[in-house]
């Protein structure tokens, strides 16, 4: 399903594409917050901010986030050889047996999938978003792999131990506002896979995140469009609400809101547990170093008992 824009990276700058954009820093600007931006609520529930006004629909915002806005952001700062990089210490953590099943809950655009179906591995990814999965059909026809692609709601994983592994990416988790239906993701990926199989759960780390949270940033991509983010985090719930604003070079504007809960490691150990899945290891990145309040992910190996 879904990848929100990551609570990662350095306080004031942005790698995009080998460059370093300035994310610019607003603190020097008064805080206009209004009552309503103050109260940006609900991870289960879009807000729009339009000329002022806040709308609320029961639309739930990961309906509607992930489209060519989000794809063209990401595509610039997310270039392959970080994903084979990924690819590559979640082959050796999750250890799948040769031609393993696979399942990449939240599969998005294929961007784990396709290269984990080229090593050989029965891949079966599964999100909500057509139009995710509409891309990630035609990334695996282009590199000539096979992918089962489901749509469908990772609360219902419709699988029933399958899998040697099961892996969650890009923080892909915490959507849903309620710690129980949360859970209940948890408590479907444990039984999806076999006896023995393992899960990896990789998000941001919140303890960095809260470091360098900042109200709002800007980004600019290398074709000119602007991304203003207005943030909010809620430190009794611990979920970050983004509010994020193009601003095409043509004048042309679109306006998303995500909400994610971010947990502790202690937290999601209690989670896995509950599911009956026993944590193997905890890593701070992609590169297996150790986790720390610096760590810029939070990445999570538990097993099937």
């Amino acid at each position: 399903m879904f990848r929100p824009p990551e609570l990662e990276g350095d306080c004031m700058f942005l790698r995009a594409s080998g460059q370093m954009h300035e994310r610019m820093k607003m603190s020097a600007c008064p805080d206009r917050r209004t009552p309503l931006r103050r109260n940006l609520d609900s991870a289960a529930r879009r807000t729009i901010v339009r000329r002022g006004q806040l709308r609320r629909t029961d639309v739930a915002w990961f309906d509607e986030f992930f489209d060519e806005h989000y794809l063209d952001y990401w595509a610039q700062i997310l270039p392959p050889e970080r994903t084979a990089r990924e690819v590559r210490f979640i082959v050796e953590q999750i250890a799948p047996p040769e031609g393993g099943a696979v399942l990449d809950l939240c599969c998005g655009q294929a961007r784990h999938a396709v290269e984990l179906a080229k090593l050989g591995y029965r891949v079966t990814g599964l999100d909500l978003n057509e139009f995710l999965l509409d891309r990630a059909r035609e990334a695996a026809a282009e590199a000539g792999v096979d992918l089962t692609l489901v749509q469908g709601d990772m609360r219902e994983i419709p699988f029933d131990g399958q899998f040697d592994a099961v892996v969650n990416l890009f923080t892909a988790f915490g959507y849903f506002e309620d710690n129980a239906q949360n859970q209940r993701v948890l408590d479907g990926v444990a039984r999806s896979l076999k006896p023995g199989g393992t899960f990896l759960l990789d998000q941001s780390n919140l303890l960095r995140a809260v470091c360098e949270y900042q109200p709002r940033v800007w980004h600019k991509y290398e074709d000119g469009t602007m991304l203003i983010e207005n943030r909010i985090f809620d430190p009794h719930t611990l979920r970050f609400t983004t509010h994020a604003t193009y601003i095409k070079p043509d004048g042309g504007r679109a306006e998303r809101t995500n909400a994610i809960r971010c947990y502790t490691c202690p937290e999601l150990r209690h989670m896995l547990e509950a599911a009956g899945l026993g944590i193997i290891a905890v890593f701070g990145d992609f590169d297996a170093r150790e986790l720390s309040h610096e760590s810029k992910r939070l990445i999570v190996l538990s097993q099937r008992g």
